[in-house]
């Protein structure tokens, strides 16, 4: 039997990773291993990886900075309220 398939905007609802990672440093996910962010629009699916450095770089931007603190929008769909997760890169 295949696991059940979970949709972003269903994740989103439930909680769960995107809730926890939004209460997180971008320091404590480095410490974790983690290498980017990832960002991922319900409106069009729309999946973005931004890696650490890109976003140390943006003005007002800290390693102790909340990763909910990001100002994004999707170029694409115009929503600005993503699912925030994070990822390692091989």
């Amino acid at each position: 039997m295949l696991p059940p398939i979970i949709s972003v905007a269903m994740m989103a609802a439930m909680g769960g990773i995107d809730d926890f990672w939004r209460t997180r440093t971008i320091a404590e996910a480095e410490d974790q291993g983690y290498s980017h962010l990832r960002v991922t629009y319900s409106g069009c699916g729309r999946i973005s990886d931004l890696p650490w450095p890109l976003l140390l770089g943006r003005p007002g931007i800290a390693a102790n900075t909340f990763l909910s603190n990001f100002k994004l929008r999707c170029e694409k769909c115009g929503r600005n309220d993503p699912v925030l997760g994070v990822k390692k890169h091989a």
